[in-house]
């Protein structure tokens, strides 16, 4: 692992700071944004050569599931198109895929081998990615309900809700794995160092659903001061949420292989609570 040069793209984004953060001493980081470079731009692929790294691990991602519902031309620009093109490119490449492939039909932990039934623009931009860089040779790693507590993500809307006191509501009926990204960058270069490839399934472990999740994360930051009270929260039926794209009632994934690997990460729960002391101190 030491000495080598890896283009970390997405770093923008919450997953795509967090594998920074977390490289191992001698790696050197080239990290870019999407300003910095757009895989789906016709030019990236220059742009990549003229870094000449020893490895990509691709971050870089349309993850509007509703936008690409609406639109799916973004998300197979970006999750299918440009993932196909860095996987042609000769370089050792690592890339995040989702627990969105899946119809939400299953009713126990989904093994890397089920066969993927997208529901929705965003799953299939997705699958076709993943199998482009299969078919390469890549690392692929499959994830669900990603967070690191920024304004962005599921966690940190559920704080500026909670912190307005008002009542929310939360679907009940969709389950699967809050994985924080920190334990997922992790697991990464633990797969990278273990010259893994081929495809994975990676989240931290135990399932909830997202109702469960609200809760956890407003009784947590309660329990930390970072919110003056817990404010109610009602159970609801995904089928009330008024959404463009449908989402999988179930996808928790099984990781065993991987855990094998990387070691089995925390409970989602003791997870969260880690990610929101950071905030508290």
């Amino acid at each position: 692992m030491s000495g080598r040069r890896v283009l970390i793209t997405g770093t923008g984004g919450q997953l795509g700071r967090a594998v920074g953060h977390a490289a191992p001493d001698g790696v050197t980081v080239v990290a870019k944004t999407r300003a910095d470079l757009d895989i789906a731009a016709p030019e990236a692929g220059q742009a990549i050569a003229d870094i000449a790294p020893d490895m990509i691990v691709n971050c870089a991602a349309f993850n509007d599931v509703d936008g690409a519902e609406r639109d799916d031309a973004p998300a197979i620009a970006v999750n299918a198109d440009a993932v196909e093109r860095l996987a042609q490119m000769g370089i050792p490449l690592v890339h995040i895929s989702t627990d969105y492939v899946f119809d939400g039909n299953a009713s126990r932990p989904i093994p890397t081998d089920a066969e993927p039934a997208p529901i929705n623009a965003y799953g299939r931009s997705k699958l076709a990615g993943e199998q482009a860089a299969l078919a390469a040779g890549a690392l692929v790693i499959r994830t669900a309900w990603l967070y690191s507590g920024g304004s962005g993500d599921f966690v940190g809307k559920v704080l500026a809700m909670a912190g307005t006191g008002d009542p929310m509501r939360m679907v009940c009926d969709e389950t699967g794995t809050p994985t924080r990204a920190d334990s997922l960058a992790r697991a990464i270069w633990a797969l990278v160092d273990a010259g893994a490839s081929g495809l994975f399934h990676y989240t931290d472990a135990g399932l909830a659903s997202r109702y469960d999740f609200g809760v956890a994360i407003v009784e947590e930051a309660r329990a930390l001061g970072l919110i003056d009270a817990v404010p109610d929260i009602a159970p609801i039926p995904a089928s009330t949420f008024e959404s463009a794209a449908a989402r999988p009632a179930y996808s928790v994934l099984d990781c065993h292989a991987c855990w094998a690997i990387t070691g089995t990460p925390g409970h989602w729960r003791t997870n969260l609570r880690a990610a929101l002391s950071e905030f508290s101190e």
